[in-house]
């Protein structure tokens, strides 16, 4: 193995995170994931590290090794609607509809932009699109 790997487990709680020997690696886990939201198989030589400090890990995980390998599962289940059916609004970005009261359209960005962060595994395109979107209906309201 060359690369560092992680994968989310099957359960979905947990990151299964792999990588060549690295003590200064393995110290910085210790230091930043507390003790019960990390594990370490010997077996399988895997780290499982709870999904919450997913982006902690990546990042030191990207700052250590040349190539880091993610799974490509995303956490939306949200999918456009098809471009046949209605026009791409900056309230079908946010799967909304227009009577959507100012709290939920924030409650819907502040999922959406978690879901479709750049760090978090999501794309520029989208985040600028949910950026573009949430920004629109504020000025439109004049919040």
């Amino acid at each position: 193995m060359t690369a560092a790997r992680m994968t989310r487990t099957a359960d979905g709680l947990s990151y299964r995170v792999t990588f060549p020997f690295d003590r200064i690696v393995v110290d910085a886990i210790k230091a930043d994931v507390p003790a019960h939201s990390r594990t370490y198989d010997p077996d399988e030589k895997a780290w499982y590290i709870a999904v919450a400090y997913q982006r902690i890990i990546r990042q030191l995980l990207e700052a250590v090794f040349i190539e880091v390998e993610m799974d490509s599962e995303r956490r939306s289940t949200c999918t456009p609607p098809p471009s046949d059916r209605a026009p791409r609004t900056e309230y079908t970005v946010l799967h909304l509809l227009p009577s959507a009261p100012p709290e939920l359209v924030e409650s819907a960005y502040k999922c959406l932009s978690r879901m479709h962060h750049p760090d978090a595994g999501g794309t520029t395109t989208t985040m600028q699109e949910l950026n573009s979107a949430v920004a629109t209906i504020r000025r439109k309201r004049g919040a």
